[in-house]
């Protein structure tokens, strides 16, 4: 799984303007399989930003919902392994030898992050905000 997300991290730093279907495509190319490309292309974005935010007074929701015709299930990030893979691979390879631009193209592709730039550009503190569970549409 570890080379899965290498080849993810690979792809976005070389293509960072690529929408997330053209990274879907690579990754399925890449023999990478349709649910795990998928997963990988929302979860780990969001693992690397919620590592970088990790000391800063926000308060990130511990679950998200997936919602598939109409049927809603709400979801623990400490269960989803390509959250948790996507941290670690994170603390092993990247924490603090990754550039500030690089990593933008990273967790630039997280909802969440959006949401706290957007808050900072309006005058939030951090610690103020509170972030809500993404919700995924199947």
């Amino acid at each position: 799984m570890e080379r899965y997300i290498e080849i993810f991290i690979k792809y976005v730093l070389e293509n960072p303007n690529s929408d997330d279907d053209i990274i879907l495509d690579y990754l399925i190319e890449s023999n990478i399989p349709y649910i795990i490309a998928h997963d990988i292309i929302v979860f780990t974005p969001t693992a690397f930003n919620r590592y970088i935010f990790k000391d800063s007074g926000i308060r990130f929701s511990d679950t998200y919902i997936t919602r598939k015709e109409k049927v809603e299930k709400s979801l623990s990030f400490n269960d989803n392994e390509i959250f948790i893979l996507s941290q670690e691979y994170f603390l092993k390879y990247l924490n603090e030898k990754i550039s500030k631009v690089d990593l933008i193209k990273i967790i630039g592709r997280c909802s969440e992050f959006g949401v706290i730039t957007q808050a900072i550009e309006n005058g939030s503190n951090l610690s103020d905000l509170s972030v809500q569970p993404m919700l995924l549409l199947y």
